[in-house]
């Protein structure tokens, strides 16, 4: 009989834990591991295994799987870990505990987070300063290390190690900037680039300047225009507005907006200008006060006018106003006619050695300090022609005609020192006649020196020979004289005191008097080249007329008009009484017409208003030569015989008083003239200046 199958196993099963797959991390670190359990018996068979995980030596395996065989999965842990593990067979019998070898297993990426760790806001959503932390995260093997990156993309490469925790401070940037992380564990396990959201930040300072942008460079360091450009400077968050002021001080407080990179146009001043600058950037961040150089700027014209001017014969005065507000001016710039500018810097200009009675045209500009040019003032004036200036010159009231006229007087009872010019009244007007030791009446003309005796009522200009060459006052000379000559050849009649006479006759007009001879003959060989320049009507009056108790013709008792004025009265006078007395030449339009030529002799009454005196010595005035010359006036007729007749006529003696004498008698020739009232005169009418008739 047989027993029943018995199934026997005196074995033990055995137990091993080995790895069933892994990737290999760093550091002795697994990022992923599975284990493999198994159990054998090769008897009755494993019923079950049992497994755990510690990060002990040993753990007491508790979770329990059907079968022979088991795969256990190591999860993420920041110590080491084992698996042990213990098999049942079939008949009950369990294997010892067996444990594998630890292992470090971290199968979780490391995580990074990004914060602001620190900011200063600015304006216009800039930064003046931001600073961004990155802080990593492990929960298995631990941070190993953290990199981080800046960018103005979308995201970066982050190269550069950092402390876990650490803060990158966004320099500036003309762009908005973020920082970027990732993370590496010690399993070596990366984490996914994490990066910061986007900051613009501009730490910079901002910069002003000011240069010259144009100018005009004017004179001595002024400007006649000058631009300064102002420009504010930040290269990343750029300039949001630039501000300027203009001041004469050493600064100013910007206040005016301008576009950056502006110009600004410095206007004139009297003082030096600059210019202050201030920018501000999109942060909101001012630069410092900037201020350029101090400028000198004029770019006004100075103003010229001429306010007044007055002339001499051969002068032209002119007075003008000059203007300029800011550089002031430098220099006046004068001409005359087609002449060349003259540089002054007096407000008063005088243009001598003119033409007289010519106008002139008197330019004068102003050049300012800064160089600026005014536009010309012109002005046209006339220079006086000798007439004028003789009468402005006139002095007022009627001298003393009983006294001589001297340069300098020591006994006022019989002289006076009433020199220069006097009024009276001729047949045509206002005289103006030269008295005394005057100094201002030399005339050349026809290449011989002449004085000046008076401006007739007409405008003509009566002046009496005085040489070849200019004498001073008080020279004796004969050279002023043109001959020795009797007035008449006879004496015994009235009609003798005549320049023409006819016997018989009170004004008779027939034959020629040796003094008129003597001029005819003066004129034809010196003036007649120059009778376009010599008046035809002014005359020469030989008075005549007599009074009416004492005159007549042949041998009667005359006292002339002279006579009664100049030896008794003292009172000349340049009137002539009757016309027929009046000696012009035949195509004048007044006087008796009985002339050849328009010459004459000084007449007495105009000797007195000189300066002479009848029997009064006078070597000091203008009359004055030291020679016996005749006059054109008649004086007296008297006598009760033949033997002693005597026709008289005026004449100055040697001494220079006035007297008279028979007619018949030689004494020197003074040839006299009239210019005419249009003769134009250079010169200023003294003896080293003379007047010259052009």
């Amino acid at each position: 009989v047989c027993n029943s199958i018995i199934k026997v196993d005196s074995t033990t099963p055995a137990t091993s834990v080995s790895v069933a797959s892994s990737t290999v991390g760093s550091n002795g670190w697994y990022k992923a591991l599975s284990l493999k359990v198994e159990g054998t018996n090769n008897i009755s068979g494993i019923s079950s295994i049992k497994y755990c995980t510690t990060t002990e030596s040993t753990c007491t395996p508790t979770n329990s799987v059907e079968g022979n065989n088991v795969t256990v999965l190591l999860n993420t842990n920041a110590s080491a870990q084992r698996v042990c593990a213990q098999t049942t067979d079939n008949k009950g019998t369990a294997s010892s505990v067996q444990c594998s070898e630890e292992y470090k297993v971290d199968e979780a990426d490391p995580i990074v987070s990004v914060e602001v760790a620190s900011s200063t806001a600015g304006s216009n959503s800039w930064y003046k300063a931001l600073s961004i932390k990155g802080t990593a995260s492990d929960t298995g093997s631990g941070v190993a290390s953290i990199k981080y990156c800046t960018t103005t993309s979308s995201t970066c490469t982050p190269t550069t190690a950092i402390a876990n925790g650490g803060t990158v401070a966004l320099s500036s940037n003309a762009s908005a900037q973020k920082v970027c992380y990732q993370v590496t564990d010690n399993a070596g396990r990366t984490s996914s680039v994490t990066c910061s959201n986007t900051y613009k930040v501009d730490t910079s300072t901002t910069t002003a300047s000011v240069s010259v942008a144009s100018s005009t460079a004017g004179s001595n360091g002024w400007y006649k225009a000058l631009s300064l450009k102002v420009q504010g400077t930040n290269s990343y968050s750029g300039i949001s507005n630039v501000k300027y002021c203009t001041t004469t001080g050493t600064t100013c407080t910007p206040a005016t907006a301008i576009t950056n990179g502006g110009t600004v146009t410095l206007s004139s001043n009297a003082s030096a200008q600059k210019v202050c600058v201030q920018a501000t950037d999109n942060k909101g961040t001012s630069s410092t006060v900037v201020c350029s150089s101090a400028y000198s700027v004029d770019n006004t014209v100075p103003t010229v006018s001429i306010t007044s001017s007055n002339s001499t014969s051969n002068s032209i005065t002119v007075n003008i106003s000059g203007n300029d507000a800011h550089s002031n001016i430098s220099t006046y710039y004068y001409k005359i006619g087609s002449g060349s500018y003259t540089s002054d810097t007096s407000t008063t200009k005088t243009f001598i050695g003119l033409n007289a009675g010519t106008t002139y045209t008197v330019s004068v500009y102003a050049v300012d300090i800064a160089g600026n040019q005014s536009t010309v003032a012109s002005k046209s004036v006339a220079t006086q022609n000798v007439i004028e200036q003789i009468k402005l010159s006139a002095n007022s009231g009627t001298p003393d005609f009983s006294k001589t006229a001297q340069a300098s007087c020591s006994d006022t009872s019989k002289c006076e020192t009433t020199n220069g010019v006097y009024k009276a009244q001729d047949n045509d007007g206002d005289s103006f006649y030269f008295r005394g030791a005057v100094t201002n009446n030399y005339v050349k003309f026809a290449g011989f020196y002449w004085r000046i005796i008076r401006i007739n009522g007409d405008g003509t200009i009566r002046m009496i020979y005085d040489g070849t060459s200019a004498h001073a006052n008080g020279t004796s000379t004969t050279d002023s004289i043109v001959a020795i000559q009797k007035f008449n050849a006879n004496k015994n009649n009235n009609a003798y005191v005549g320049f023409r006479y006819v016997l018989g006759e009170v004004h008779g007009l027939g034959a020629k008097s040796k003094a008129l001879e003597q001029l005819e003959t003066w004129y034809t060989n010196n003036l007649a080249s120059y009778a376009s320049k010599i008046d035809i009507n002014a005359g020469f009056c030989g008075d005549r007329t007599f009074t009416p108790i004492y005159g007549g013709t042949g041998t009667t008792l005359t006292y002339y008009g002279g006579y009664t004025r100049l030896m008794t009265s003292k009172t000349p006078v340049l009137t002539c009484g009757d016309a027929s007395d009046l000696y012009t030449i035949n195509s004048s339009n007044k006087g008796n017409k009985s002339l050849t030529y328009p010459i004459g002799l000084i007449i007495a009454d105009e000797v007195s208003m000189a300066g002479g005196l009848y029997g009064a010595v006078n070597q000091n005035y203008y009359l004055y030569n030291g020679q016996s010359y005749w006059t054109l006036s008649p004086t007296q007729f008297q006598g009760s015989s033949v033997d002693t007749f005597s026709a008289s006529v005026f004449y100055v003696l040697s001494s220079g008083y006035l007297t008279a004498t028979s007619a018949n008698l030689a004494n020197g020739i003074r040839p006299v003239i009239n210019l005419k009232a249009d003769t134009i005169f250079t010169g200023s009418g003294t003896m080293t200046d003379p007047y010259v008739v052009n």
